[in-house]
């Protein structure tokens, strides 16, 4: 994870800054691919598509990924702080979420929302998840799938993040699915 700063003086270089190198395979996350988004306390949040403590084979290689919060340092110059909020965990069987390819959204009382590529009953063509915040410290968010995809019309492989709408309704869409094959947009309303 980096930071770029803009330069003080027009046309000068900007200035990059490592804020976290993830260790991967097991534990941190391993492999993020997608934007972070930042929270309103200044924390930031992102997916990887390795990594976590979940066994994503049935062998145990690699990790299925990880949603993780980077939190800013409490001292000018000390390190960012990063958590795994829940990792992934398949078993092979991409039974509750898998290869999250898109980043999360992050909803004004704290409850994320992304995708996976693979995962949720019954045909496990990916999943819209939340994760929502624990009731007290030191708790695990708590992971509940909210849609299945099943390859036909209602969509199929959600590659990209979901977009809140201000009645809270969920946006985006996937990669294969609908009437034609093509992929599909939609809402999810709770």
């Amino acid at each position: 994870m980096f930071s770029l700063t803009p330069p003080k003086s027009k046309g000068a270089t900007w200035t990059e800054s490592v804020l976290y190198n993830f260790k991967g395979p097991f534990g941190d996350g391993a492999n993020p691919s997608d934007a972070v988004v930042m929270g309103s306390d200044g924390v930031l949040y992102g997916t990887t598509q390795g990594g976590g403590s979940g066994e994503c084979s049935a062998t145990g290689v690699g990790g299925c990924g990880a949603v993780f919060s980077l939190s800013p340092p409490t001292s000018p110059g000390s390190d960012w702080s990063e958590a795994v909020l829940y990792s992934f965990n398949t078993n092979g069987r991409c039974s509750n979420g898998d290869t999250a390819y898109a980043g999360v959204a992050v909803a004004n009382n704290g409850v994320l929302y992304g995708t996976t590529d693979c995962g949720g009953a019954p045909n496990r063509y990916g999943e819209v998840y939340s994760l929502t915040p624990p009731g007290s410290a030191g708790a695990d968010r708590s992971e509940t799938t909210l849609h299945s995809y099943v390859n036909a019309a209602n969509g199929g492989g959600p590659y990209a993040n979901v977009v809140i709408g201000k009645d809270g309704v969920l946006y985006g869409t996937t990669n294969g699915g609908g009437t034609n094959g093509g992929g599909t947009v939609f809402s999810l309303k709770p």
